[in-house]
């Protein structure tokens, strides 16, 4: 079977509150930042008369006192626009997070058309951080509301980026719409790309639906390549996938004893559902190759599982492999585990080879069986 990893999950990122009450505010200086040029007319006439009074009485340069009246007039013009200046910069890098975050809010709330055009805003913006992650939620929207070429323009933009997070994640999520949309030459430069960037959760799931596409197209050889890669990536989820669907792929290619590598790799992974899959598939493959006593041990490993599934298809297969070696018990009981299993194709065809075993006995070909 083949498996598809799931696209990538919307990146939210709520925008912290100021902290308040921390350090009074100076109102002095707010008074000062917020002046307007024409409140200093009144003193700097008051300066300038005084200066021209002075200088007749202390016999000063007009000049020295011209300069004196330049400074005292500078300073505070100086702090008030350096404070303006310093503000707007604030403003400045904060509206992309801002634009960012009401997207999100509106997206919560339904309002599909505002939350577009805020992330449109985060965008345009092009802040290294926030106008990827903006594309990306941008992307992710636009497919939930069938917005294909918005969508893949936003993805687009966002694996364009460089941004190290969001770039793989964008690729991955772009290979998945252009498959959807049977794109294949598309999807699958769009899977390599996300496998290229070298990501530890994007690269592994890109590489695996890769393989997928490239197994359905009969590209065995290349899917063998990009299923090895994802199994040897150690992705909890993707590597698992991987090992099963290598497995199944060099059995086509001929190569079983790797096969039984690979599946062995699901084994030992662990994974509550593909280990117990990958375990009956290995215990299929020995059991056509005549190993008798390894087929066993696998289909012993998927029924210890307890998996809804593969241990009632591994137990009825394991039935008939005791039938065929003359441990009529030892059949018996299998098939009435199975036939107690929910899994329905399992437990029908061992009510069969039950009845069957009953009656007059059946030899290790009449027996039905579920197949790898």
């Amino acid at each position: 079977m083949d498996l598809i990893a799931r696209a990538a999950s919307m990146t939210v990122h709520a925008a912290s509150p100021s902290s308040r009450g921390a350090s009074s505010v100076n109102h002095a200086a707010k008074a000062a930042s917020q002046r307007n040029p024409a409140d200093y007319l009144e003193p700097i006439l008051a300066v300038f008369i005084g200066a021209i009074v002075l200088s007749a009485v202390l016999g000063w340069s007009p000049i020295t006192f011209l300069g004196i009246v330049a400074a005292v007039v500078a300073v505070p013009a100086v702090k008030a626009w350096r404070a303006k200046a310093a503000k707007q910069r604030a403003t400045a890098r904060q509206a992309p997070k801002a634009a960012f975050n009401l997207a999100n809010v509106l997206m919560e709330l339904g309002q599909v058309a505002g939350a577009r055009a805020a992330y449109q805003r985060a965008i345009n913006s092009g802040h290294p951080e926030w106008a990827p992650k903006a594309a990306l939620n941008l992307g992710i929207l636009l497919t939930e509301h069938r917005d294909v070429t918005g969508a893949q323009a936003a993805y687009q933009w966002a694996a364009n980026s460089g941004d190290t997070e969001q770039a793989p994640k964008a690729a991955f999520n772009l290979g998945n719409l252009l498959n959807a949309q049977g794109d294949v030459a598309g999807a699958q430069a769009s899977y390599q790309r996300a496998v290229n960037f070298g990501d530890l959760e994007w690269g592994p799931r890109a590489a695996l639906n890769l393989g997928v596409m490239l197994k359905r197209q009969g590209e065995l050889v290349g899917a063998r390549a990009a299923f090895h890669w994802a199994m040897g990536s150690g992705h909890a989820e993707a590597a698992p996938r991987a090992a099963v669907n290598l497995g199944i792929t060099l059995t086509q290619l001929g190569l079983v004893s790797a096969a039984g590598a690979a599946y062995q790799r699901g084994i030992d992974s662990g994974h509550a559902a593909l280990a117990p899959k990958a375990a009956f598939n290995l215990g299929v493959l020995l059991a056509r190759q005549g190993d008798v006593i390894g087929a066993r041990t696998a289909y012993q490993r998927a029924v210890d599982s307890g998996h809804a599934e593969w241990a009632a298809k591994a137990v009825l297969n394991l039935g008939v492999l005791l039938n065929g070696q003359g441990d009529v018990v030892g059949a018996r009981a299998a098939f009435r585990r199975a036939m107690d299993s929910a899994q329905t194709e399992a437990a029908s065809t061992a009510v069969n080879n039950l009845a069957t075993l009953f009656r007059h006995g059946i030899s290790r070909h009449q027996a039905g069986k579920m197949g790898g």
